[in-house]
């Protein structure tokens, strides 16, 4: 007889993404540098340089926490899951809130859940966002 978590299937079952209000096209960046400095730039230089048409800032009070609470909460929504279903949140980021808590704690927190938490702040994790996986 097989044991019953043989038959378990472990994956991502949903995604969610959640970013800052605050929008900045190249064009105004380039603007305000052009302003700062009185440099005469290229037309569109910084978006021919960078291949980057719009970049998000978060506001004051807008933290890597606060980014990964909200696309959490999309996820979990988009499946009909709550906060109590999560066995593990992961945070995987090259920036954080603060050294201490980590920063998949301060998540763990805002969505009242009690999943094993856990934060991976290593530049090779930079493209990496938070991620939960809801118990089954």
């Amino acid at each position: 007889m097989q044991h019953p978590a043989a038959t378990q299937r472990i994956g991502i079952t949903a995604v969610g993404s959640h970013l800052p209000a605050r929008r900045l096209t190249s064009q105004q960046l380039q603007d305000e540098i052009t302003a700062g400095t009185r440099l005469a730039l290229p037309e569109r230089m910084l978006e021919k340089a960078t291949g980057i048409r719009t970049r998000r800032f978060a506001a004051d009070g807008e933290y890597a926490s606060t980014l990964a609470t909200g696309a959490a909460r999309r996820a979990l929504a988009a499946r009909g899951l709550d906060p109590r279903d999560i066995d593990l949140l992961l945070f995987a980021s090259a920036t954080r809130d603060i050294c201490e808590p980590a920063t998949a704690h301060i998540v763990q927190t805002e969505l009242g859940t009690r999943a094993h938490a856990w934060t991976s702040a290593t530049p090779a994790t930079a493209s990496s966002t938070a991620s939960t996986w809801p118990a089954r």
